[in-house]
């Protein structure tokens, strides 16, 4: 079970580690990346929605599902379009290491805004992190200045909304709570193409990748992820995702040939060390 749980994780890590690629392929049939987020969460939606029903699953009490509605049509809306937006000005690499900082940004608002106790592996964590992200962002290219930016923005979002919505997901299943918020966010930007229009793919190529973004690194990233983190467990779950911006930065420079700097990859280490000590820490606290 062990073994099953693992696949599951890389699996999960893989579908999401290629999400810049396929936005890459999406951008190039001349699409927005307003466009390419509708139709992720409006498919993902539909698919997750109607499994609920099959499954006859209920929808959270409606203190929970307030909650969740306003975590996927703000928080998923703002997270997912800084990030898609960045990845139109930025290495795709450098975007997702820059996205990694989430756990660390959640011990820090945790320590300096929430006022919660702190530990010196946290305090340790948040060091190596923040050297991390100096020396990745530290030889980006000018023009590449707006695209790290909104990694950042993208990752602070994310950290918010782990934190907001920790008391919910201990009453609510993981499964259940990404319905509501996918599906909420694909509201909202069904709103936002009904305003500014939607941009159809001019190449079938574009299509292929709008229906894997939804169906593989939506559904089937998030299914498995969540079946893993039962079998292993989050905090084992959350260092084996780690693979993922590996992948990012592997199929990268592969496929769209982007480089890396030495300082870069040692910087994105960094990082991925401080997500794993968090993810430790938390495990070593947390009740069987």
């Amino acid at each position: 079970m062990q073994f099953l749980g693992i696949l599951l994780i890389v699996i999960s890590a893989i579908s999401f580690g290629v999400i810049p690629v396929f936005a890459h392929f999406a951008y190039a049939s001349g699409v927005t990346p307003l466009t390419v987020l509708f139709f992720r969460f409006a498919i993902a939606g539909i698919c997750l929605c109607a499994y609920l029903i099959i499954q006859k699953i209920p929808l959270p009490r409606s203190k929970n599902l307030r909650t969740l509605i306003l975590l996927g049509s703000i928080g998923f809306v703002l997270q997912s379009l800084s990030f898609f937006h960045a990845l139109t000005v930025a290495s795709p690499g450098l975007i997702v290491l820059l996205l990694y900082l989430y756990p660390t940004i959640v011990v820090a608002i945790s320590i300096l805004i929430l006022r919660r106790p702190s530990s010196l592996t946290k305090l340790v964590a948040l060091g190596i992190a923040l050297l991390g992200t100096l020396l990745t962002v530290g030889s980006v290219r000018e023009t590449q200045t707006l695209g790290v930016i909104l990694g950042l923005i993208s990752a602070s979002v994310y950290a918010t909304y782990v934190l907001i919505g920790e008391q919910v997901m201990e009453e609510v299943s993981p499964l259940t709570a990404s319905t509501v918020m996918i599906s909420s966010a694909a509201t909202v930007y069904g709103g936002m193409v009904a305003i500014w229009g939607l941009s159809f793919p001019t190449l079938l190529s574009g299509w292929l990748a709008i229906a894997a973004l939804a169906l593989i690194s939506t559904i089937l990233a998030i299914g498995t992820l969540f079946a893993g983190i039962k079998l292993l467990g989050a905090s084992t779950a959350a260092i084996l995702s780690t693979l993922e911006p590996v992948v990012t930065i592997g199929l990268s420079m592969m496929i769209l040939h982007e480089s890396v700097t030495k300082t870069q990859l040692i910087g994105g280490a960094l990082i991925l060390i401080a997500v794993v000590i968090v993810a430790i820490e938390k495990s070593a606290h947390q009740p069987p």
